[in-house]
């Protein structure tokens, strides 16, 4: 009889061991699973409306109410509110595109208005999003929704910014060469996307908005000889810049999340649309 013990012991010693190890590589493949791009890293620490439809939430998705392909994130408290319009980087699937608009995105918008910027975060079309051939379009789209933002409810026009990272930040610098009206441009991990890139940066003499650039130095995209290459060409024209090259790990992705570098960006937000 205690042989027989022992032996049922030690029977169900080694099942339990399969089984954890069975729940330990299940969890490490749906961690893998993961996605890539502008997936948030923890949620945005208050709530906000959207603008002038006295409804509670963090994010409206305004194309569910006629409007354009865009999330609107309004602060709490009475506007008019500094306004900020975000531009996406690339997302080069279908399904890395879906996740990012009901998850990643909406936490950068959440985010911003959460530190008191009414944000439009216009959502580029999937297809129009790709091809070097497509640039001029998607800074039209950029351009058109930087019109929308000056007139929406609360949004203050003469406190305006463009953050973009990616391919987003060379929309946001083709833009920001044609305008006057922006007080402050962010750019994180620019695209270098030729012609268009060298183009931009040969013509920053015409920037009028402080610069914020900012690039993880494992970047993987060549997000840091942009950053150095703009860094550069801004310094020898005598513009506002600022440039930040984190060395705490998160590669070209760091900036579609908020992270440690959220703080950085805040603050140069606020000292710009104050």
């Amino acid at each position: 009889m205690v042989a027989h013990s022992g032996v049922s012991l030690v029977l169900r010693s080694v099942v339990f061991i399969l089984l954890l190890a069975a729940l330990v590589s299940a969890g490490s493949a749906l961690a893998q699973d993961s996605p890539v791009e502008e997936e948030p890293s923890r949620p945005p620490d208050a709530t906000a409306t959207p603008s002038g439809a006295g409804l509670t939430g963090a994010v409206q998705d305004l194309a569910t109410l006629g409007g354009p392909d865009a999330l609107l994130c309004r602060p709490s408290g009475q506007g008019p509110f500094p306004t900020v319009v975000w531009a996406h980087g690339r997302v080069s699937d279908r399904a890395t595109f879906e996740r990012a608009r009901s998850r990643g995105w909406p936490t950068l918008c959440a985010g911003l208005a959460s530190r008191g910027f009414l944000t439009l975060f216009p959502i580029r079309d999937f297809e129009h999003g790709v091809g070097p051939a497509n640039i001029p379009y998607n800074v039209s789209e950029l351009t058109q929704s930087i019109e929308y933002a000056r007139g929406i409810v609360d949004a203050d026009p003469s406190r305006l910014a463009v953050v973009g990272h990616s391919r987003g930040s060379l929309l946001g610098l083709l833009v920001g060469l044609e305008r006057r009206d922006l007080r402050a441009l962010v750019l994180t991990a620019p695209a270098d996307i030729p012609p268009y890139f060298s183009q931009a940066a040969s013509r920053v003499q015409e920037l009028t908005a402080p610069v914020l650039l900012m690039v993880e130095e494992s970047d993987e995209e060549g997000g840091v000889a942009a950053v150095t290459a703009l860094d550069r060409a801004l310094h020898e024209r005598g513009k506002d810049v600022r440039t930040i090259v984190y060395n705490r790990g998160g590669g070209h992705y760091l900036f579609s999340r908020v992270d440690y570098w959220w703080d950085d960006l805040v603050a140069f937000l606020r000292e710009k649309l104050a």
